[in-house]
């Protein structure tokens, strides 16, 4: 589950942003796919988010197109230079 940072407890992206059709995903890769569309729309391009993480720009694009898949770590990371935080709950 991905939850913005600043809401309220229990208010969730999924419920807040339909226009971006945000729900929890069901893998790793749905949530890296999310987290691409959302710095997409924020404008943020892979030098950037590599900038961010301190990794390659090489890596982040590799990320983005399925070659390989970030560690747990660099997906929290990217996740909270795009404003949300992860969070674990109990389906």
């Amino acid at each position: 589950m991905v939850k913005k940072r600043g809401r309220r407890a229990g208010e969730h992206i999924g419920e807040q942003r339909a226009t971006m059709n945000f729900k929890p995903a069901s893998s790793r890769v749905e949530l890296i796919d999310e987290l691409f569309e959302e710095a997409t729309a924020q404008n943020l391009t892979n030098v950037r988010i590599a900038a961010a993480l301190n990794v390659t720009s090489v890596s982040v694009s590799r990320w983005k197109h399925g070659a390989s898949n970030p560690d747990f770590y660099n997906v929290d990371r990217m996740a909270q230079l795009l404003g949300y935080k992860l969070v674990k709950e109990k389906v």
